[in-house]
Parts: C-alpha cells; sequence; structure tokens
C-alpha cells in the first residue's frame, strides 16, 4: 500500500483513523511496564511507557497494541498522539488519576486490552501493521515478577525482549505508593555510569577536570557543562568527549578549560549521553581561578541529577 507523506488513512466501520507516521524498528521501544499494581487493583491501575529514541516526534495515532493471543486494540486519540523526541509516552487502562493509583496516565485504551501478570506479550504496530516493538515477559525466572513494583528496561540497545536486560524498580514511588517512573526516565540500582571521581583544579591559567568511571552501560560520552554562579545558566563548552560504550574496566577522563579569567570561581557539571540519547547530569564542582584557595567541591560530595 502507497503511503501520502509518511501516512495512511485505515477506515474501520466507517471510523476514519489517521495512522501515524512512518518508523522503524527500534525507534520506539517498550520502556516501563506496571502489570501487577497494589494501591489499586490490576483492572484500574495497568500501564506501560512507551519511549522515543529518535530526534523527530513519532505519531503513534492508528498503531495497534497486541499480545500473541486475542488481545487488540487500535489506537484511537481522534488526532495526533506524539511520543516526543528523546521522551515518553504512557498508555494504561484507566486515565483517571484519582482512581489508577496517581500517575498521568497519557492515552487509555480502557478494558479492551490488559497485562497478564504472569506471562504475556506487548507488541506495537505502526499503521501498516509492521511491528515496531515487542516484549515477551515470562513473569520470572528471566524476566522479573513484580507486584506493586514496575519493572523497566535498562539497555543495551537492541536487547529489548532480553528479560535480563529489566530490572524491578525499587526506588522511586508515584501517587498511592507504587513503585515507578511513568513518564520519566528509569530508576534502577546501577546508574549507566558508575563515575567514582569528579574533580577540578586551577593551575597555570588552565581548569582541568579530572572523572573517573568504574564501569560504563551504553555510554556514547560526555559534555563539559559551565556556569559562573552555583544556581546560575549552565552551557555547554565541550564537544562530545567519546565514552566506552559498555565497559567492566576504570576509565579516567580529562578536559582542559583555557576560556578562564582571573579571581572567578567557575562551576562545572558533567552531561552523560547514552547511545539512545537519554541524559543524566553529575555534579555541579566548582573551581577558583585564583591564587587563594576556595573551597572545590569533591565527587564525594555530589549526586547524580537527572534531567
Amino acid at each position: 500500500m502507497k503511503t501520502l507523506f509518511g501516512m495512511v488513512t485505515i477506515f474501520v466501520l466507517g471510523l476514519c483513523i489517521v495512522a501515524g507516521e512512518a518508523a522503524n524498528p527500534g525507534d520506539i521501544i517498550i520502556n516501563e511496564v506496571m502489570q501487577n499494581p497494589a494501591a489499586v487493583s490490576d483492572a484500574n491501575g495497568e500501564w506501560f511507557e512507551l519511549y522515543n529514541s529518535t530526534s523527530s516526534d513519532i505519531d503513534i495515532n492508528g498503531w495497534t497494541i497486541r499480545d500473541d493471543d486475542v488481545d487488540s486494540h487500535v489506537i484511537d486519540n481522534g488526532g495526533p498522539l506524539l511520543v516526543p523526541a528523546k521522551g515518553y509516552l504512557v498508555l494504561g487502562n484507566n486515565a483517571d488519576s484519582g482512581t489508577n493509583g496517581g500517575y498521568t496516565c497519557d492515552y487509555s485504551y480502557g478494558t479492551a486490552w490488559y497485562l497478564a501478570n504472569t506471562a504475556d506479550e506487548i507488541v506495537l504496530e505502526d499503521g501498516l501493521k509492521a511491528e515496531i516493538a515487542r516484549i515477551n515477559y515470562d513473569g520470572g525466572p528471566i524476566w522479573p515478577d513484580p507486584t506493586g513494583h514496575s519493572m523497566g528496561w535498562t539497555g543495551p540497545p537492541g536487547s529489548y525482549d532480553d528479560g535480563s536486560d529489566w530490572v524491578e524498580d525499587t526506588t522511586a514511588t508515584y501517587g498511592d505508593g507504587d513503585y515507578g517512573t511513568p513518564g520519566y526516565l528509569n530508576t534502577d540500582s546501577t546508574l549507566p555510569v558508575d563515575l567514582s571521581y569528579f574533580a577540578g583544579s586551577f593551575s597555570a591559567g588552565v581548569v582541568t577536570l579530572r572523572w573517573r568511571t568504574e564501569t560504563e552501560i551504553n555510554n556514547m560520552g560526555f559534555f563539559v557543562w559551565r556556569a559562573q554562579e552555583l544556581d546560575g545558566e549552565y552551557q555547554a563548552i565541550s564537544g562530545l568527549i567519546p565514552g566506552h560504550g559498555s565497559s567492566l574496566e576504570p576509565h579516567s577522563y580529562v578536559y582542559h578549560d583555557i576560556d578562564i579569567l582571573p579571581d572567578r570561581t567557575y562551576y562545572y557539571k558533567l552531561r552523560q549521553v547514552d547511545m539512545e540519547g537519554r541524559e543524566i547530569f553529575y555534579g555541579p564542582i566548582s573551581v577558583f581561578t585564583g591564587t587563594t584557595r576556595v573551597d572545590q567541591t569533591t565527587w564525594g560530595e555530589i549526586k547524580a541529577k537527572y534531567r
């Protein structure tokens, strides 16, 4: 079937649904699943989250969500349903945050489709019935089998349906107390980068930043950001400093900032980006560019900050 401007119109029982833009497998990722809530019933609180790994919004109106059995639902939003570039969209069976456990549901598929608590599939097809994303979870032993906790994908790219790359969320809660991050970056027991050291020093007119990773997962690299006040506007001052992809060995990095003025305090952050475009900020640390030493923040006092 030929498409016009990447779109196709499907007529179902006289109802016109405009199928979303063409996409490729891996463009949309099934990123997090709550198949067995505890704060509310399954009939009210099931949801799953999509992540758009591309740099453009993707319209999934007219796409199909299904399993390999009888459950199937054609998304009909009455207009575009966009998964934002490098962003998230949450689909669930109940859009009422007062009764669904307290999360924001971007699209409700109602009672036509549900998630089994043990083994099931989530399949996402575009308007031409091409399969874009799929997971086949088993309810254990390979996949997590949580109750009251979501399970989230941790990477690396291409392993979306590998249960060993999915973890139970035990960190963040939402709404009525279940664990998960619907609509936001997944949390898990390990960050994409295990940063053990991040510090700066000043000498001979140059600020030198050094950092060390113990392990890296799916790490494309780092950008250095700088501001002249702790809560000021941070701007990128470096290009991409390549990472080591996925590595279980330590790696050290150095960056020299020469565009500085004397007797100033500068604040630095690291922006770490993974292969899917997701990002985490580390810092800030401070460096004084004068002869009088001031407190320079060390990594031991810093936590990763998510943007």
